[in-house]
């Protein structure tokens, strides 16, 4: 583990200290390495969530959404559970006789 030395102002001293005593972190360490964590995870959300934009930029225009469309999707996927029970229905064991 890395030894790292900063210098605080001391109002950021002492809401560290203030963090710790009221039991958000173990110590001032693990404030901090928490801190940087948060950080780091934002960092790479943003990284994400720009390169979705872009995607989505680069995907073209958007097509309206229409009760006609709508419609459409919910036929289709009707159909899709349709086919879906036949199959499972084909593939279940036949139930026995109680005689």
């Amino acid at each position: 583990m890395a030894i790292l030395t900063i210098s605080l102002p001391d109002r950021l001293k002492a809401y560290l200290d203030e963090q710790v005593q009221k039991g958000d972190s173990k110590s001032v360490n693990d404030f901090i390495a928490s801190l940087v964590g948060a950080a780091a995870r934002k960092q790479q959300a943003e990284k994400k969530l720009v390169q979705l934009v872009q995607e989505a930029e680069a995907s073209g225009s958007a097509t309206p959404w229409t009760p006609q469309k709508m419609e459409t999707i919910r036929r289709e996927g009707l159909k899709r559970l349709a086919a879906e029970k036949r199959k499972n229905a084909k593939n279940r064991p036949k139930a026995r006789s109680r005689s």
